[in-house]
């Protein structure tokens, strides 16, 4: 749920209520929030990057190029032929066409078999090059001679299945330079399987799979194996200094505590080295470039860790860029210092398909950006759907800009309300959001007190609603003695007949 105050926010509010499922508020919105707040934003430019694909498998830059890997339909207007290939596609980062790796080959079955084979992931290497990681499912099959399939079940005569999981490394071009056979490594390494795999400036390959890493040359020959616990096939990375490193999650029952952590792998020693605590609420990492050992995500926030502060520094928020975080496909930092991102939005992936935007991000002085009236939204939790409206309302509103708060960046591993307690004091005291999401809020207690605004006004007064264009008894049930409130996007009625 959420709430509103003011008194000056119509219709185009009151749309976003509708939106994003809500409740509201006294006194703001006023001109005076409507200063530009200080401090460095990254504004996006958004690139078309429309190359046909059904849904992007994988992509990445090189700085200069963006590399996407996806399902291509032989003919995508049809709705009768599905059938199509995996392909790679290269696009400069300033712009310009699309164009496919006419080299690049997806993996192909042994001669009498039969599979298909899809991309799983794609990197970018040393040089210019790129890492692809394919997988194919393999059906042996012992065929008579003679055999008409029209007539017989080829699968009758199926002799054996296997999964193949390849790296291949690729030139510009798509080229094969040359290939890591993730199922032979498989039985080399005693492994169950291989969860991911990194390539660094050496040559040398690093393979981690649950409870071991192995770390093998050029010649995929094993230099040497870690094995721990506590290893379950987290990411791997390239630190900016060239070394290797994991992402791990740590259990000390000694002094009870628990975490994540980056540890180093130390070529030298042929075990861990040097390690890197992580806040409880990074929940994933990047490698690392220019000034900064990694890069690691939290909430909202892009953070890069640098070894002379020992601590990681806020370097983008991903919400005030108008990006969804939980689209992002993958992102770089280019040269200049801005960033590129890809986003794939599977919200009407039923309807069109995955929606695919590429946007190339620079850091501005938000005082030079132009004027917007402010509007605080406060909340615990901020979902996918409720992200995205409010991305959608502030990429299309030339006048307000909703700024989010998410209090629980507020919980501690030792109080997990403590960002509740944080909202609901401020609240007491005064200090009242725009608009707030009132999931687990004492909604009734905060309408006594004057705290919320009636939402009937807004909708009485307004040319294109009025109480006749909405249905009003669902909007009274939800009144509490004749103020709204809250308003919501949808309602159940549950019955039952005999």
């Amino acid at each position: 749920m959420l709430y509103i105050r003011g008194k000056r926010l119509t219709a185009l509010l009151l749309a976003l209520v509708l939106i994003l499922g809500a409740a509201a508020c006294g006194a703001g919105g006023n001109e005076e929030d409507a200063s530009p707040l200080s401090g460095t934003v990254y504004v996006p430019e958004f690139i078309d990057v429309d190359v046909g694909m059904e849904h992007i498998q994988g992509g990445c830059s090189d700085g200069k190029n963006l590399y996407l890997a996806g399902y291509v339909r032989d003919e995508p207007d049809s709705q009768e032929n599905y059938d199509g290939h995996y392909a790679i596609y290269r696009m400069p980062l300033e712009g310009g066409e699309a164009v496919e790796l006419e080299n690049y080959a997806p993996l192909t079955p042994p001669e009498g078999s039969e599979g298909d084979s899809y991309i799983n992931n794609i990197s970018a290497g040393l040089e210019g090059t790129l890492w692809v990681e394919e997988s194919m499912y393999i059906q042996h099959f012992d065929l008579p001679e003679g055999f008409d399939p029209e007539k017989d079940d080829k699968y009758s005569y199926m002799t054996d299945s296997e999964d193949i999981q390849m790296f291949r490394q690729l030139d510009s071009t798509g080229n094969e330079i040359t290939h890591l056979d993730a199922t032979d490594l498989t039985e080399k390494l005693e492994m169950d399987y291989i969860q991911n795999a990194l390539f660094d400036k050496d040559g040398d390959c690093y393979i981690s799979g649950q409870g071991k890493l192995a770390v093998l040359d050029g010649s995929k020959n094993i230099k040497f194996t870690i094995e721990d616990d506590q290893l379950w096939g987290d990411d791997l990375i390239l630190l900016s200094d060239g070394r290797a490193a994991i992402r791990m999650h740590f259990s000390d029952l000694t002094t009870n505590t628990s975490g994540y952590k980056v540890r180093v792998i130390d070529k030298e020693t042929k075990g861990w080295g040097k390690e890197y605590a992580l806040p409880s609420s990074a929940y994933q990492v990047y490698s690392g470039g220019g000034d900064y050992l990694f890069y690691y995500q939290q909430g909202d926030i892009l953070c890069g860790y640098r070894e002379a502060d020992e601590t990681g520094v806020e370097l983008l928020n991903w919400l005030d860029a108008d990006i969804n975080v939980s689209a992002v496909e993958f992102f770089s930092f280019l040269e200049d210092g801005r960033v590129a991102v890809m986003t794939e939005d599977w919200r009407s992936y039923s309807v069109r398909g995955s929606s695919t935007e590429l946007a190339v991000l620079t850091a501005t002085d938000r005082a030079s950006l132009p004027e917007k009236t402010t509007l605080t939204y406060a909340t615990m939790y901020l979902g996918y759907d409720t992200r995205q409206s409010v991305i959608d309302f502030n990429k299309k509103s030339g006048t307000h800009r909703i700024v989010v708060q998410d209090y629980s960046e507020f919980n501690t591993e030792d109080d997990t309300s403590a960002g509740l307690s944080k909202l609901n004091t401020e609240i007491v005291a005064g200090k009242v959001p725009d608009l707030l999401d009132t999931t687990s809020l004492p909604l009734a207690q905060y309408g006594a007190k004057g705290v919320l605004e009636d939402l009937w006004p807004f909708i009485e007064n307004d040319p294109d609603l009025g109480r006749e264009a909405v249905m009003e008894h669902v909007l009274d049930c939800a009144s509490t003695d004749g103020a709204l409130y809250t308003v919501c996007g949808s309602f159940v009625i549950n019955t039952a007949y005999g």
